[in-house]
């Protein structure tokens, strides 16, 4: 394989590397919504379950009352069910998107090596030709000089 197809490789992957973070970085911020919601939801939760064992229902309507927040407070409880739901499967879809990018990074990190090695061993061999041109250039001055003073 030669270096432009290397070099082609690379570009390739740290565009498909730019578009994994950026969906890494979508997909954290989701996370931070749904955390920021539940904490929310938590706390409607303790305000409308705090209960006072003193307080003592007497009639009817305090009762419907009651039974209203505790209804209330049931969805609230299922919509918090659902969001820490939906909170574990970013969590997973992050996670996924991390090991894709690992993987990514692996790749990306072997075509960049060969692409320096193919470098290397380019350059070593145009170096070597260089010297083998002066050296033969050298010596071809080196028989003139001597068949002149001949």
């Amino acid at each position: 394989m030669s270096a432009r197809v290397w070099q082609i490789m690379i570009k390739k992957l740290t565009g498909k590397q730019r578009i994994l973070e950026s969906r890494l970085a979508e997909r954290k911020r989701r996370a931070s919504e749904l955390k920021s919601k539940i904490q929310n939801l938590e706390s409607y939760l303790q305000d409308y379950l705090a209960y006072d064992p003193s307080e003592t229902i007497i009639d009817r309507r305090q009762l419907l009352a009651r039974e209203s927040t505790m209804a209330f407070a049931s969805q609230l409880n299922a919509a918090k069910l659902r969001l820490e739901k939906a909170l574990q499967t970013c969590n997973s879809e992050c996670k996924a998107l991390r090991n894709d990018l690992f993987r990514l990074l692996v790749e990306s990190s072997k075509y960049q090596r060969m692409d320096e090695a193919y470098s290397l061993r380019h350059h070593t061999a145009a170096e070597k030709a260089e010297r083998k041109y002066h050296d033969e250039l050298s010596t071809l001055n080196f028989v003139r000089s001597n068949n002149n003073a001949i």
